[in-house]
């Protein structure tokens, strides 16, 4: 009889340790996922923080106008659900401070500005070059002065 009770009990020692284990095995696998990042929050993330003029400068109509925006910096949030950007020294070509925009394709290289729905292409060519490139029409016809209108690019690096 000895030796049977001895037989239950190890069975019962090896039920528990199989029951604790089965019961860690699920506890564990029922911790937080990760959550996952879309591939527009990836690439906000890669494009959040400030920019700043590059070697390559700023153009208008092929022309350097790089004097004009020595000091210009724009810094793009990682709010996915409110995209704005900040500019400092912005000039003609960003005329608000505190701008919002919406992406127009689904590889996140086309922006629309809020403000005047100009078009922006975005163009990353590493983690620390950026270039964005856009066309300012004049509202009326007539002249313009160097600078304000034109097909824009500001080769940009991040600090």
């Amino acid at each position: 009889m000895s030796c049977c009770l001895n037989h239950k009990t190890e069975m019962m020692k090896t039920k528990n340790i199989l029951v604790v284990m089965l019961l860690t095995s699920i506890l564990w696998g029922c911790g937080k996922d990760e959550p996952t990042v879309g591939a527009e929050q990836a690439f906000l993330n890669k494009l959040t923080g400030t920019w700043a003029v590059g070697s390559n400068g700023v153009t208008v109509d092929g022309t350097d106008i790089t004097d004009q925006y020595t000091a210009f910096s724009i810094y793009f949030n990682k709010d996915k659900s409110l995209k704005v950007f900040e500019i400092e020294n912005g000039g003609a070509a960003f005329p608000e401070h505190i701008d919002s925009y919406i992406f127009l394709n689904e590889d996140f290289t086309m922006i629309e500005r809020a403000s005047d729905g100009v078009v922006m292409s975005l163009d990353m060519k590493s983690k620390t070059e950026l270039t964005i490139a856009f066309s300012k029409v004049p509202d009326e016809p007539g002249g313009r002065a160097a600078g304000t209108f034109g097909e824009f690019e500001f080769n940009l690096v991040k600090e």
